[in-house]
């Protein structure tokens, strides 16, 4: 029981530290919240004698859930507007414009 659960707290720890690096915002919590349940579960419930290896789990989805968190405070996603492809738009759309117009006087 002991080394499936810390198998399935590893593998959802790597995905959880790729959700964290992706820009997935706060869906990473998913998979941190998953391992963080797991881990706690393998360290205070299951494992008479504390290993590292529960230690670590904890300590890195600790981690990862302050990232996560700061992400998603501090961090803001903004699209920036590009001037210059909307000047070359309506350039673009004046001379698609003439260039009909001259099609119509012929």
């Amino acid at each position: 029981m002991k080394i499936i659960v810390n198998i399935l707290a590893t593998v959802v720890l790597i995905l959880g530290i790729a959700f964290t690096i992706l820009p997935m915002d706060t869906l990473a919590f998913l998979p941190i919240g998953i391992t963080f349940l797991l881990a706690a579960i393998s360290y205070f419930v299951i494992s008479p004698k504390k290993q590292k290896w529960e230690k670590f789990i904890l300590i890195i989805s600790l981690i990862l859930i302050l990232i996560v968190t700061f992400k998603a405070l501090f961090i803001k996603d903004e699209v920036a507007v590009d001037k210059e492809f909307q000047q070359k738009q309506t350039e673009a759309e004046k001379q698609d414009i003439q260039d009909l117009e001259e099609l119509e006087d012929l």
